[in-house]
């Protein structure tokens, strides 16, 4: 009887570990990391991850990672509201990436997709 009930826990218990092991928050630590300069990951609170990046003045990576379901944008823009370079796109769970040639500065990262304007973050150039 003992053996049935140490059996019977011990499948519960790897049973438990693997599913553990699945994840369900919201980064996946088993995903390889983006290798960019600059990574901003976008989310469907409207937000992105950091209010603040910096980068070294230059051709300067930078890539958007959508952790969420909702699709995002990202767009550079100088000091004079220019868009410098490409505009980034991605849907839920999407990533992209581009290459910008930037002075030092200060830049704005931004979505827009209608109704995502809290979606800003400053890119310090030095």
């Amino acid at each position: 009887m003992k053996r049935s009930v140490f059996k019977t826990f011990g499948v519960t218990l790897a049973a438990a570990a693997a599913l553990s092991a699945c994840g369900g928050g919201e980064s996946d630590s088993s995903a390889p990391p983006v290798e960019a300069d600059v990574v901003v990951e976008g989310f469907d609170s409207l937000t992105w991850g950091e209010p603040e990046y910096t980068a070294a003045a230059g051709e300067i990576s930078i890539a958007v990672v959508n952790k969420g379901s909702i699709a995002h944008t990202l767009l550079v823009v100088d000091a004079d509201a220019k868009q410098v370079g490409e505009k980034l796109t991605v849907s839920g769970g999407g990533e992209d990436d581009g290459v910008y040639t930037l002075a030092a500065g200060q830049y704005t990262l931004f979505c827009n997709v209608p109704g995502h304007a809290n979606m800003k973050s400053i890119l310090t150039v030095t």
